[in-house]
């Protein structure tokens, strides 16, 4: 009944170079992603760093503060017991 030529023939080389598109574009999506991540958790760091530098700062002007205030009242006894 059908007599035509089978022109129909699958070529292994455009399957192999379709799945290497596909795998390529699978691929540019996930280093993306990636390259977000490892953004954020950059900015993360970067943040837990300064907060950390914050807290040493402010328990250094504490201790400052808290030096000072001794220092005042001693002074201030020095006076009381002057007049």
């Amino acid at each position: 009944m059908n007599n035509a030529p089978n022109n129909l023939r699958i070529d292994p080389s455009a399957i192999a170079q379709a799945c290497m598109i596909a795998l390529l574009i699978a691929l540019t999506g996930t280093v993306l992603q990636l390259r977000q991540d490892v953004a954020l958790l950059r900015d993360q760091m970067s943040n837990l760093v300064v907060s950390k530098e914050f807290a040493a700062f402010k328990a250094i002007a504490e201790q400052h503060d808290m030096q000072l205030e001794r220092r005042l009242s001693n002074i201030e006894r020095q006076l009381e017991t002057k007049k």
